[in-house]
């Protein structure tokens, strides 16, 4: 699933720029829809992507496939096969609640899965962050 959207670069910064100005210019203010978002007790099915999620993602972006899943996004979104959910018990950034989408992808010839934090609040919900637990792990 991972592509060459971003063409040749030379380090993790310069990945990091280019996969912040494809959200900026092709993500940011675009909703996805999956019906699974019911089953988290979520009225809305879409997801939309915002600034908020620009910023966390581009701050927590130290792994290269994570940055080159960026224009996957949306797929990724699209095709998520189940969910989880957590209430917000901290009160950050006014959420009601925390979803988390699973999804997967291919990398390097193996599935590889994708968790997608939704943050819901009172205008709905929204991106908040991507993560490949497995390479979380190393």
């Amino acid at each position: 699933m991972i592509g060459k959207e971003f063409g040749d670069y030379t380090d993790i910064k310069e990945l990091r720029a280019k996969a912040k100005k494809y959200y900026k210019e092709n993500l940011q203010g675009l909703s996805v829809e999956n019906p699974i978002l019911k089953q988290a007790n979520l009225q809305d099915i879409s997801v939309q992507f915002t600034r908020a999620g620009l910023g966390k993602m581009g701050a927590t972006s130290a792994k290269e496939h994570k940055l080159l899943l960026v224009p996957c996004l949306p797929e990724l979104i699209r095709t998520a096969t189940s969910i989880t959910k957590t209430d917000n018990v901290k009160n950050k950034r006014d959420a009601s609640q925390y979803s988390y989408l699973h999804s997967e992808t291919m990398i390097n010839g193996k599935r590889q899965p994708v968790t997608i934090t939704i943050f819901t609040d009172v205008n709905g919900n929204k991106y908040y962050n991507h993560i490949l637990p497995n390479e979380e792990l190393k």
